[in-house]
């Protein structure tokens, strides 16, 4: 009997080791390569070793998901799509329209994004995480409606305590302009974590419209300082009116006199964030070089008498450019004076050669312009001089 046994575990054994043989064919083996590369994350040679067994295994739904998934983690969402379209839609599972779904959000493809985010929303009501991320682009395109409805469905019937869920709904009460609803779900959020920027400027900007403007201050106050380090626009912006509207209202003098000078200092850090000063300075040398090429000289006189109004070290061939151009476009008094204030600024220069060159060549110019006998030939000399000066100005 023990015998009997014996043989038939040698058997057994033997149709496992067939098996395994059969497995480990090289068209198999491919397939353990790619998993091999994917324990690594390296989803580069993974893509190679899948495609090779696909190319013989077409129809294989498991290996033709493991190369979808490749192709979506290096970002290539329209090759990750083409995969999951050879898989029969009767055989699409959760993960198979979760993938779908993100490739389609990625590709900025709106409808198919609503599509797979329904049918994912029908079939699996609980993946709040898909459900809140169509909620978002609905929000995002101007959907409001569509999302409080949906939304709120959502947490009366099945979760009430999903964060990113209830987000969207008091967002999209807030773009409705249903402020007195929105307030209370914004601080709702807030008591159960969700206390940022975002929660603190919006609540604050829903007190700001209902003219409650002491409320207002409190929100966008605190909001100002979570962004002290990286300043928005919008909030500097708002907590200067709420400010001033403040000063405006109370009866208390120093209250008044107090929010006032807040309102002034956030209204100007607005402009300041908006329009950095390094940038205007940017903007109009470029402007001016590119109005100096199209012969504009009155333009280009205008862009770099606004380059002198950004430019904290207040360069001396700001205002000698300036002086040039506005020559140039026959601008007596304009001419006038920023030459004037050239020679008020030229110790500025570094170069003793250079601001002894410039400042000889601008009285020269001065008498000029006061005698009426400014020569075209020195005109023309004057371009050149302004071409040097212009490229060390943009191109140092």
């Amino acid at each position: 009997m023990k015998r009997f046994i014996f043989i038939i575990c040698l058997v057994f054994l033997g149709i496992i080791g067939i098996s395994a043989k059969k497995e480990q064919t090289p068209i198999h083996r491919l397939i353990l390569q790619g998993d091999s590369c994917m324990n690594e994350h390296d989803s580069f040679h993974a893509i190679t070793y899948y495609q090779q067994y696909i190319n013989e295994h077409p129809h294989d739904l498991n290996v033709l998901r493991k190369l979808a998934s490749c192709y979506r983690l290096r970002g290539d969402n329209k090759k990750c799509i083409a995969c999951m379209d050879s898989i029969p839609n009767d055989s699409l599972n959760h993960e198979d329209l979760r993938m779908m779904f993100y490739s389609y959000l990625n590709l900025g493809d709106k409808k198919k994004v609503e599509l797979y985010g329904m049918t994912i929303y029908g079939k699996y009501p609980y993946d709040g995480e898909v459900f809140a991320t169509l909620l978002q682009q609905w929000n995002n395109h101007g959907e409001p409606e569509s999302v409080s409805a949906f939304a709120l469905s959502y947490v009366e019937k099945r979760d009430s305590t999903n964060i990113l869920i209830n987000k969207e709904l008091a967002y999209s009460l807030y773009l409705q302009l249903r402020y007195e609803q929105a307030i209370p779900r914004y601080k709702k959020l807030i008591a159960d974590g969700f206390d940022n920027f975002e929660s603190n400027l919006v609540i604050g900007l829903c007190y700001y419209n209902l003219e409650k403007y002491r409320e207002a201050y409190t929100y966008l106050n605190k909001a100002a300082e979570m962004k002290k380090d990286n300043p928005n626009m919008n909030c500097l912006f708002y907590l200067g009116m709420t400010c001033k509207k403040i000063s405006e209202q109370t009866k208390n003098v120093v209250e008044k006199e107090t929010m006032a000078r807040h309102a002034i200092i956030n209204l100007e850090r607005s402009i300041t964030v908006a329009y950095p000063r390094s940038r205007g300075l940017y903007v109009n040398q470029q402007l001016a070089e590119l109005y100096y090429y199209k012969l504009e000289y009155e333009n280009a006189g205008h862009a770099f008498a606004q380059c002198i109004e950004y430019d904290d070290e207040d360069d001396p061939h700001n205002y000698y450019n300036a002086a040039q151009m506005y020559i140039g476009a026959k601008m007596k008094p304009q001419a006038k004076l920023y030459l004037q204030m050239f020679l008020a600024k030229a110790d500025k220069l570094k170069d003793e050669k250079e601001k002894a060159k410039l400042t000889a060549k601008v009285k020269e110019q001065l008498k000029g312009l006061q005698t009426d006998k400014l020569k075209k030939a020195n005109y023309e000399e004057n371009n050149y001089q302004f071409y040097r000066f212009l490229s060390l100005v943009l191109h140092p």
